[in-house]
């Protein structure tokens, strides 16, 4: 995601985004099948609950934060 910054050009900026969905693909799938060493069948599906609901806050939220930072000036210089 960081070197989206860095693209100057079409073509760069999907072969940013191929390599980020390759990458990210598994991300979700792996968080839940490691939740399953931890906790119970029974106590497994709150978990997952909890954190696809997180996921969708951090979605919901991070525009948000993103234009707050934004609006501070670095000062670089």
């Amino acid at each position: 995601m960081t070197m989206m910054g860095l693209v100057t050009n079409l073509a760069g900026l999907v072969i940013c985004r191929i390599f980020l969905g390759m990458f990210e693909a598994g991300y979700f799938p792996g968080v839940s099948y490691y939740l399953t060493a931890f906790y119970k069948r029974s106590e497994h599906a709150l978990r997952i609950a909890i954190f696809f609901s997180m996921a969708t806050f951090a979605g919901a939220f991070g525009g948000l934060l993103a234009y707050g930072i934004g609006m501070f000036p670095i000062g670089i210089g």
